[in-house]
């Protein structure tokens, strides 16, 4: 008797905003407006679901974790008061803290909330104050990958975490940092602070649509020292200035950090065997307790 076959149809990539929430969690906010204006802008941006997904999920997270109810009484009162949203998303820094998160993981889980009340036109500070204490006191980790030059740790944090590649990096400039600005969704360069974003556009993109990511805590941190290092080598850091610079200031080429590909190489071959073995573990484990308990 021949194995019955089934056929797995592959899962259609969603097509809106909406698309990106249904069958999830995140998808019963899709009624209330705020939570609308945010998912949309995000993906007209980002163009990515597990974006939208994001920044809903870690608001819903938000909103429960501070008990602090429906999401459009929070944004009307945000608008009434201009010091409402920097304070809540600050005590939610803190509250996090306290829960024993690392400071990488607080920031991940404050973005959402920040990109959602920014989305409808409450203007927050990327960085809460209760963060801004963190660095003054010096209690910042040390930076990922301390064995390599600042523009190479950049490139390697960078690579790991934010959505980039490196032939799209190259071509960047630091007009390309910066932020989403509002309900408009609007481009504004902002290099010099901790804005968390980076614009792709068309002639960088590998697909050639413009679309905008997101630094990790660790890659902006990277990024900041590497630009502290040009700064002091007397580089000019206009806004048409390369994002990567080799030592005499010109936009360094894929040749110039060919070593950081194979590094990169080595560590998705690492994490893949990783996975690999942690799946045969838990397999023999798993196995083991069955055993134990028939």
């Amino acid at each position: 008797m021949r194995p019955l076959m089934v056929e797995l149809e592959e899962p259609r990539a969603p097509e809106s905003a909406f698309g990106c929430l249904e069958g999830y969690p995140e998808g019963a906010l899709w009624r209330h407006p705020s939570v609308r204006a945010a998912a949309e802008l995000m993906w007209q941006r980002t163009r990515s679901p597990y974006r939208v997904r994001w920044v809903v999920g870690s608001m819903r997270r938000f909103l429960a974790d501070l008990n602090l109810g429906e999401p459009e009484a929070l944004v009307s009162h945000c608008r009434e008061v201009p010091t409402r949203a920097d304070a809540v998303v600050d005590s939610y820094w803190r509250f996090l803290a306290e829960e024993g998160h690392s400071v990488g993981q607080v920031s991940a889980l404050c973005m959402g909330p920040m990109l959602w009340l920014r989305a409808n036109d409450v203007r927050v500070a990327w960085t809460p104050a209760s963060a801004l204490a963190h660095k003054d006191g010096g209690a910042d980790r040390p930076l990922p990958f301390p064995q390599l030059n600042a523009r190479d740790r950049f490139v390697l944090t960078a690579l790991t975490a934010c959505n980039l590649v490196m032939s799209e990096m190259v071509v960047l400039r630091l007009a390309d940092v910066g932020e989403i600005e509002g309900s408009a969704a609007s481009w504004r360069p902002h290099p010099e602070v901790d804005a968390p974003a980076v614009r792709v556009p068309p002639a960088a993109a590998q697909d050639g649509q413009e679309r905008v990511t997101f630094l990790s805590y660790d890659a902006g941190r990277a990024l900041q020292n590497y630009l502290a290092e040009r700064r002091a080598a007397g580089h000019a850091l206009g806004l048409d200035a390369p994002l990567l610079a080799d030592a005499d200031g010109n936009p360094t080429t894929m040749d110039a950090l060919a070593h950081v590909s194979q590094r990169m190489d080595s560590l998705l071959r690492v994490t893949r065997e990783l996975n690999v073995d942690f799946c045969v573990e838990t397999g023999k484990a798993l196995r083991a307790w069955r055993q134990y308990h028939s």
